[in-house]
């Protein structure tokens, strides 16, 4: 994980600049007076990773649960930037390729996110994403590349969200570790519901 915090660091170096000026100005109908809209927000995340082999038969199996939090900072009223990182916080034994093994999967990423807007609104975020595997019986490896998911989230006040989340991580193909291992591609996903808190 050394690599992918020193990348997750570098990313957040940038990210919090962008964030700290990001703002959306409008001119009200009845003023002339300039008004920002500027929000950054942090998250705490509680999701559930799932995984899949490629191959005919193979089952769609819980492994995980993992934590973490997200930093962002909206762009506009309609588009955010995201920063996350989660970890695996309790497993248990799943057979891979008929092989028992415990199973773990660490994530970073940065998202590029579009929202609604409303009390209720969806949101939908493509990014870059690192993942790091363990499993206890192959060892580790690490994949890297497009993440991308959907959500919907609840505003219960100006500065508290709830949202539910899907994400689906950047695969190991058979030019990866585990991929050549199991001779079949493995998708891992989260979903995860998200309390978020925003300020100006």
């Amino acid at each position: 994980m050394n690599k992918n915090i020193a990348a997750a660091l570098l990313v957040l170096v940038v990210l919090v600049p962008l964030t700290g000026n990001a703002q959306s100005y409008y001119r009200s109908n009845n003023t002339s007076r300039v008004i920002s809209s500027n929000k950054v927000y942090l998250g705490v995340k509680f999701g559930q990773v799932s995984l899949e082999l490629d191959v005919s038969g193979a089952d769609r199996e819980d492994v995980a649960d993992n934590m973490g939090f997200v930093f962002g900072g909206d762009i506009n009223d309609y588009l955010a930037m995201e920063f996350e990182y989660t970890k695996t916080v309790s497993t248990k034994q799943v057979d891979i390729a008929s092989t028992p093994s415990q199973t773990s999967f660490d994530t970073v990423g940065v998202f590029l996110v579009a929202k609604s807007t409303g009390t209720f609104y969806g949101k939908a975020r493509v990014g870059y994403s690192w993942v790091d595997q363990d499993f206890d019986s192959f060892g580790t490896d690490t994949v890297y590349g497009l993440a991308y998911g959907l959500g919907a989230g609840f505003k219960a006040s100006d500065t508290f969200y709830i949202e539910a989340e899907y994400t689906l991580y950047p695969e190991a193909d058979e030019t990866d570790r585990f991929g050549r291992a199991f001779g079949a591609d493995l998708f891992t996903d989260i979903v995860s519901v998200n309390l978020v808190w925003s300020y100006d």
